[in-house]
């Protein structure tokens, strides 16, 4: 499974199994919220089953910044770099999704 599929198959799951019905503002915002993050930041089962897999066919984000920081030697700051353009990545997608529902939340 290619890096987008496990991205698309981790919103839909976090859409449908948040019961989208039940859920109104706050609720619907942060199941998205976490959706997002939890797609973007699979690691254990794809290290768990595969270790990335054949040919790199289940490797994901956090699994490619982890072999590049602790299996390659010398690539830290590539490791690095990879996870704040993750961070970045989810911020951005964080903001869409607030912008996109566009729910007063109060706090």
């Amino acid at each position: 499974m290619s890096f987008l599929a496990w991205i698309i198959l981790g919103l839909i799951a976090g859409f449908i199994g948040s019961k989208l019905v039940n859920k109104r503002g706050e609720g619907l915002v942060l199941d998205i919220i976490l959706g997002i993050i939890g797609a973007f930041q699979i690691f254990d089962q794809a290290f768990i089953m595969t270790k990335g897999g054949p040919l790199k066919a289940t490797l994901t984000v956090a699994l490619l910044i982890y072999q590049n920081l602790f299996q390659d030697t010398g690539a830290v700051g590539v490791a690095c770099a990879e996870a704040i353009v993750l961070g970045i990545i989810i911020f951005g997608l964080t903001l869409i999704s607030r912008r996109v529902i566009d729910t007063k939340i109060e706090y």
